[in-house]
């Protein structure tokens, strides 16, 4: 049988904080296989921008998801698509507002509810060549935890014109969907957390529900989750768990399989971490987390959850973690220093040990990708203008 491993990076933060206030435009950037400049390409999206997450597409390409806003509330998502040398071929814009007037069903129709705040938390190219992008969308303000938020899923064509999608308002308290994994035509297993459990759902594009499945672990509370599609078909699932000691409570990574229809084969629990990316890998999976103020590590996971071993990495950052297509790692981390933002970008063998690492001055990096030619592209701020 196939062995099955997960690799966990744990990355502290430095000079980072949600709502900062600060302008940028959107960065665009190829480094070879070596971490050296191929090209650099600017996006003045005009407001301030933040990026979400990349991915790389069929055709070579590059197709980018963010948000900007301009003040308060009447936030908007962007999806775009660059050619293999960073050329953008389109770009869309589209709000709560665009989300709802293409609803497909009635069940989920939402017509007199309005939100400012819309955020894009995840999205994948299907197999159709179009994109499915899932997120969430208040009233309050971007990230105000005490909102009882909506839920959205839409899905567009290959120039990322949306087709349909519905919106929710759950019942429950802090409901959130961060993962979207197509499994079938038309059919989609989104992840995330509702009433502070894991949140398991499989639905059509239109929003029908296939199944629902919510697990919790006693004393913990669920914050998020990321997930990916495991080999045997089934789902591996890193949540952010707190304890519910009011003064002593701490941070702990619970590990979740399941089989393709969401029920358990296992859980673990890992203290001190909490996970913000998972990957699937040849041997496995690899997962990232982050905590404020806590040295960087690299641990790698068996198929059961067993830690096989651990590296120490330092630069205290937010970054990203992508396995490379001859076994080994790509760490991209960033920092804020006086000169301004700064990236870097380490390699690593199988096992985790450091085979290079460059840094790029006046950039910050959110995601990371493995181009087809063995580079990396990385999407990101630049011009950022603290306020």
């Amino acid at each position: 049988m196939k062995r099955i491993a997960v690799i966990i990076l744990w990355i502290g933060l430095a000079g980072c904080a949600f709502g900062e206030n600060f302008t940028s435009d959107i960065l665009l950037m190829k480094v070879d296989s070596l971490g050296n400049l191929v090209w650099r390409k600017t996006w003045d999206v005009d407001s301030t921008g933040e990026v979400t997450k990349s991915v790389v597409t069929r055709d070579g390409g590059y197709a980018v998801l963010g948000e900007t806003w301009g003040g308060e509330g009447h936030d908007s998502i962007f999806l775009l698509k660059a050619d293999d040398n960073g050329n953008i071929l389109w770009c869309r814009r589209f709000g709560f507002n665009e989300i709802k007037a293409c609803q497909c069903s009635s069940r989920h129709s939402i017509s007199r509810r309005r939100a400012d705040y819309i955020n894009p938390l995840d999205f994948q190219e299907t197999s159709d060549g179009g994109y499915a992008v899932v997120g969430r969308a208040s009233k309050l303000s971007r990230w105000d935890i005490l909102d009882k938020n909506y839920v959205w899923f839409t899905k567009t064509d290959e120039e990322g014109r949306l087709l349909h999608g519905w919106i929710e308002h759950p019942r429950d308290f802090g409901a959130e969907l961060r993962n979207v994994i197509e499994v079938d035509d038309d059919s989609y297993v989104l992840i995330g957390d509702c009433d502070y459990k894991c949140w398991i759902t499989k639905r059509t594009g239109c929003g029908e529900c296939i199944w629902n499945k919510f697990y919790g672990k006693e004393r913990f509370l669920i914050l998020w989750s990321k997930a990916v599609k495991s080999m045997d078909g089934g789902f591996i699932i890193a949540c952010n768990a707190d304890t519910l000691d009011l003064f002593f409570g701490s941070d702990y990574t619970w590990l979740l399989k399941t089989d393709p229809d969401g029920d358990t084969l296992w859980t673990r629990t890992l203290p001190g971490f909490q996970p913000n990316y998972l990957h699937q890998t040849s041997d496995g999976g690899s997962f990232i987390g982050s905590r404020w103020g806590y040295p960087d590590a690299l641990i790698k996971i068996d198929s059961s959850g067993n830690t096989i071993w651990k590296r120490p990495y330092s630069y205290s950052a937010w970054g990203g973690l992508i396995p490379t297509a001859d076994g080994g790692y790509s760490i991209m981390k960033w920092a804020l220093y006086s000169g301004g933002d700064m990236i870097f970008l380490t390699r690593t063998n199988a096992v985790g040990d450091t085979l290079w690492r460059q840094y790029y001055e006046n950039v910050r990096g959110v995601s990371l990708q493995q181009a087809p030619d063995g580079g990396y592209f990385i999407a990101g701020l630049t011009n950022v203008i603290h306020k």
